[in-house]
Formats: C-alpha cells, sequence, structure tokens
C-alpha cells in the first residue's frame, strides 16, 4: 500500500507539507496507527482592499501582554492574504492580530484577536 495520504489543512510539526499540494509522502506513517495532521494558516479573508500594501502578523501565547509587545511574525509586507505558522507546539494556545499597511505607508489600527490550540 500506498504512504501517500490525502490532507486538507493538515500539518504535523515533524512534516512540512507543501498547501498547495494535495497530498504528500508521509515518512512517519506506520499501519493501524492513528496518523494527526494539523496546518496552522492565518486567512485575512478574499476580499482585499486595491490600496493594500501588505499585512503584518503578531503573536503570543500571553494574552495579557500588551499587543504592542507581541511577537512579529512577518517583518517584510506579506503581500498575500494568508499566511502558515510552522513555529507551533503541541499544546499550547496562540493568540494573533494583524495590522495592514496601505501604497501611501499608512498602517491600520489592529484587528480582532483570534486564538488557537495545536493539538
Amino acid at each position: 500500500m500506498s504512504k501517500r495520504r490525502k490532507i486538507r489543512n493538515s500539518y504535523d510539526s515533524r512534516i512540512r507539507a507543501n498547501l498547495d499540494a494535495a497530498e504528500y509522502e508521509d515518512e512517519f506513517f506506520e499501519f493501524n496507527k492513528d496518523c494527526y495532521y494539523f496546518v496552522r494558516a492565518v486567512s485575512v479573508g478574499t476580499q482585499i482592499e486595491k490600496d493594500i500594501a501588505g499585512y503584518k502578523i503578531y503573536r503570543t501565547t500571553d494574552p495579557t501582554l500588551p499587543q504592542p509587545d507581541w511577537q512579529l511574525l512577518t517583518p517584510d509586507l506579506l503581500k498575500t492574504n494568508t499566511f502558515q505558522d510552522t513555529r507551533v507546539e503541541s499544546g499550547k494556545t496562540y493568540y494573533y492580530y494583524l495590522t495592514a499597511t496601505d501604497t501611501a505607508g499608512n498602517v491600520s489600527e489592529m484587528s480582532q484577536v483570534v486564538s488557537e490550540t495545536v493539538p
């Protein structure tokens, strides 16, 4: 049997999968064992303003930390409307927010905070 697995929005911290692909080789696969795959991604939606130059994404594991002190994950403006956070640990909860910068250099207010717990 093949070790190829169909994945949808899936990620395992030991395996880096191309999100554009529908399948990949799982070198850790074993028959009769449960497999879990997890993808960490942030989407800013499909309707993008025409004058947006890009986004900056921030993260923390401590929601009480003031937002300006959160870790900047994208030092350069993110030019797409999706982002994959590949540096997460199982069992931890991560909190994210983003800002948008337009072509004139104006920076938006901070977005709503979203959180996710990694299985």
